[in-house]
């Protein structure tokens, strides 16, 4: 844990990373300052998993490790927009609409189910 996180181990550390902390923390870090390193990080994984399955993979195994096109839907969904601190927002605000308005639309559905695996519920409809 001390490499991974490169901190003192602390229990509440311990703690925080048995709750699943860590893929949050690094899905945050490539979708804001560490960017520019996602897409050599991607290759180096692939590179990898060719290397370990002799010039074969496993595409669930494959997809899984991929984090760039889950980053690049969190861009298009435009989830910056909530990475401030000290901002509330509620489900009427407008920002807060039209981003569950393009969560909903049935394409974007499925897109974030598969990349994020995170169910959209089709009764939810944007606030009007």
């Amino acid at each position: 844990m001390s490499r991974r996180y490169e901190i003192e181990v602390t229990p509440d550390l311990v703690e925080k990373n048995d709750d699943g902390w860590y893929p949050q923390l690094r899905m945050h870090y490539y979708l804001t300052l560490g960017r520019e390193f996602l897409t050599n990080r991607d290759a180096k994984r692939a590179k990898a998993q060719l290397e370990a399955g002799e010039n074969s993979i496993c595409q669930p195994d494959f997809n899984k490790g991929q984090l760039l096109p889950a980053v690049l839907l969190l861009e298009n969904l435009n989830l910056l927009q909530f990475l401030t601190a000290d901002v509330q927002l509620r489900g009427f605000d407008e920002r807060m609409v039209e981003f569950k308005a393009l969560a909903v639309a049935v394409t974007h559905r499925h897109v974030i189910k598969n990349y994020l695996n995170v169910t959209i519920s089709e009764k939810l409809t944007p606030a009007a």
